[in-house]
């Protein structure tokens, strides 16, 4: 019976990134810019510890509510931001949320 292994997606993002002006709201604090992006394209890609090309089936992916972080350079140590919303159109996965460190 083969092992289950996790798949952690850190691969280069291809497509669209798009950060929002930071704005003040009126009670004085700051706002933090927003972005929105592409994840995930559908291609396939050449991941590190695995033998073959992969490719993700989106139709069965489960995301859950839980905001994941955003990493500058794919660098766990360089957090600059978090998800406010997953979800899949088609065959893509997107992503936005609010850049909250640099």
């Amino acid at each position: 019976m083969p092992s289950k292994r996790q798949l952690q997606l850190c691969a280069p993002v291809d497509g669209w990134l798009e950060a929002a002006e930071a704005g003040s709201p009126n009670d004085g604090k700051p706002v933090l810019r927003r972005f929105a992006m592409t994840a995930y394209t559908g291609g396939a890609m050449t991941l590190a510890g695995w033998a073959h090309p992969v490719v993700v089936d989106l139709a069965g992916l489960q995301v859950s509510a839980k905001s994941r972080p955003i990493l500058k350079d794919h660098n766990r140590s360089l957090i600059v931001g978090h998800t406010e919303s997953i979800g899949v159109q088609g065959s893509r996965l997107m992503v936005s949320g609010v850049i909250s460190g640099a």
